[in-house]
């Protein structure tokens, strides 16, 4: 072989070693009219879903999310808002994540995108205004906008879903209280909480509304009940907002037990009372006073007996 022949096969040799080079390098998806891929959605069971007592399946098969994407660095090059993915018997649970279906494809092609979700779907509404109201009973959960890598080449995300509200329990038990124990009523007053609120599922910000009285009514037959073991509790909860203060702010408790009505108040910091946390009050209901301790702030991991929560009033 001629050292012309020799050179041209060199070239051609480092040709191909650099065009393998490439695409074992490349950071994107294929380039555009390769056709796309759709997304791949996927749930962690991380954080326990209020409406579920276990652990190990947050969703239930029916439910849906709402998700939405845009473009990572050009927001332009992606369009899809609130996209419905359901979770049915097809994608179901493996593992430790949940699967998501769609009839609608998120398709990613060679652009990078960011997608953000919210939970439990809502028709019509946007990712930036998801309207609350607590008094539904529904454990709204949202993902920011993500930050991994999603194109073509990799379709597959998996959202780690965040509490939109905080979670206020009180926990009621007898000290030296001689009567009945029925009680037909609990009254929370408080600037720091809201019940009402416009939430934007992409940042996890949000505005609120309703503020200051959260007011739980037990009908007659239907009233919560003092345990006569003193070491015992009867307990309630209810979903809300945070609101944003400054210092200190008075939070107030009246009950009214069989036919006394008893109050008691408390004060709680600036930045105690946050989203995604329990908030417990433990009160003790005596024959002639109402007295409560500090709060005490539960990381949320699971809920007990939240999916049938009142409504407040």
């Amino acid at each position: 072989m001629n050292s012309l022949c020799k050179n041209k096969v060199l070239m051609l040799l480092f040709a191909g070693l650099a065009i393998a080079c490439n695409g074992d390098d490349a950071t994107d998806g294929p380039a555009d009219g390769d056709g796309g891929k759709a997304l791949h959605v996927s749930t962690e069971n991380v954080v326990t879903k209020a409406a579920a007592a276990v652990t190990t399946a947050r969703y239930e098969v029916g439910e849906a999310i709402g998700i939405s994407a845009k473009g990572a660095t050009t927001p332009s090059d992606y369009d899809y808002t609130n996209v419905k993915y359901r979770l049915d018997s097809l994608g179901g649970t493996t593992g430790t994540a949940q699967y998501w279906n769609t009839t609608t494809e998120i398709v990613l092609k060679r652009q990078n995108a960011t997608v953000t979700a919210y939970y439990p779907y809502r028709e019509g509404t946007t990712p930036e205004a998801l309207a609350i109201d607590c008094s539904d009973g529904i454990d709204w959960m949202f993902c920011p906008w993500t930050t991994q890598t999603l194109n073509a080449r990799w379709p597959d995300v998996t959202l780690a879903m965040n509490h939109a509200q905080a979670l206020l329990r009180v926990e009621l038990h007898r000290e030296g209280y001689a009567g009945d124990g029925k009680l037909k009523f609990i009254k929370i007053e408080s600037n720091a909480l809201a019940l009402e609120g416009v939430f934007n599922t992409t940042d996890g910000t949000y505005t609120t509304a309703n503020i200051g009285t959260l007011l739980q009514e037990y009908p007659e037959g239907e009233e919560l009940q003092l345990p006569a073991d003193p070491s015992q509790v009867c307990t309630d909860q209810w979903f809300f907002l945070p609101t944003t203060f400054t210092g200190s702010i008075d939070i107030s408790f009246t009950v009214k037990v069989d036919r006394r009505t008893l109050s008691t108040t408390t004060t709680v910091d600036a930045g105690t009372m946050t989203r995604g946390r329990i908030h417990l009050y433990a009160l003790k209901v005596m024959n002639s006073e109402l007295e409560v301790s500090p709060v005490t702030i539960i990381p949320w991991v699971t809920v007990e007996d939240a999916h049938h929560m009142k409504p407040t009033n």
